[in-house]
């Protein structure tokens, strides 16, 4: 799971330099800050996914984004269910064996026409990051966007 979080040390230092945000007018630029910093997240994710994957539906709807704003502290997080995802997200995997179902012997096609089996070892997949790779595409939006917001409240004053 990447997650995106500020704490209450870092709104110190961002009202020391911006005398004339009020306390509470720090803690909403933060919130929205990390809530955007989320968002966007949350879209290069599946955008890396519909990139990197043939059949990315399911994969995509177990995509969560979650945000969480108490006081002082803000908190997003972008994450995905499922073992299989995750896998792919962490390094691929071994090779591991394909077995019939419902048969005795696997079918399928190969070089030299139909072949039957009893057991197949497929190779491993490998890694293909869509998390971390959206972590690292909105990396350096994360100060323009805080800096935004920043102006933003200060204008409105």
């Amino acid at each position: 799971m990447i997650s995106v979080h500020v704490e209450y040390s870092q709104l110190r230092d961002l009202q020391g330099r911006f005398q004339r945000l009020a306390d509470t007018g720090a803690n909403e630029v933060v919130a929205e800050s990390v809530k955007d910093i989320t968002e966007r997240v949350y879209r290069h994710a599946q955008e890396n996914i519909r990139s990197l994957f043939n059949t990315s539906g399911k994969m995509e709807n177990a995509l969560r984004m979650t945000f969480s704003a108490a006081g002082a502290r803000s908190a997003g997080s972008v994450s995905i269910e499922g073992v299989g995802y995750v896998t792919q997200e962490l390094g691929g995997t071994r090779p591991f064996a394909i077995l019939p179902r419902q048969r005795n012997a696997l079918s399928f096609i190969g070089e030299a026409g139909q072949v039957f089996a009893s057991v197949v070892l497929h190779p491993p997949l490998r890694r293909r990051s869509y998390l971390g790779l959206a972590l690292e595409q909105t990396r350096e939006e994360m100060g323009e966007i805080l800096a935004d917001k920043v102006r933003t409240k200060m204008v409105r004053r």
